[in-house]
């Protein structure tokens, strides 16, 4: 994976930074008015640093964890190699959940 090549299957995802060590992950989404909760998938480590930066923090995720993160967060769509270069942050929606990854451990 050093060339930023993923195996089959497998998508890279933006998130917030976290406190090293934290072992939390909060993923980046959006709502999108007439759409929706939307989650940006990249196809692979260049697109998302094409698309975002080169200090997106990413984590990678194959279609057990791209379902578990729709159950959990019941996102509405998917959109691939998005540009979201410039695009503000915005402000915390208290309906976006925060933290998927905690939410999910049994």
């Amino acid at each position: 994976m050093t060339d930023g090549n993923l195996p089959g299957g497998v998508v890279v995802v933006p998130i917030h930074a976290r406190p090293s060590g934290s072992g939390v992950a909060q993923i980046e989404m959006r709502t999108v008015p007439g759409v929706g909760l939307v989650l940006p998938v990249y196809s692979s480590i260049g697109s998302l640093v094409a698309c975002c930066s080169e200090i997106q923090p990413w984590m990678a995720l194959d279609a057990d964890g791209l379902n578990e993160v729709r159950r959990v967060t019941e996102f509405d769509v998917i959109v691939r190699d998005v540009d979201l270069r410039g695009e503000a942050d915005e402000p915390d929606d208290p309906s976006t959940p925060q933290s998927w990854l905690e939410e999910a451990r049994p």
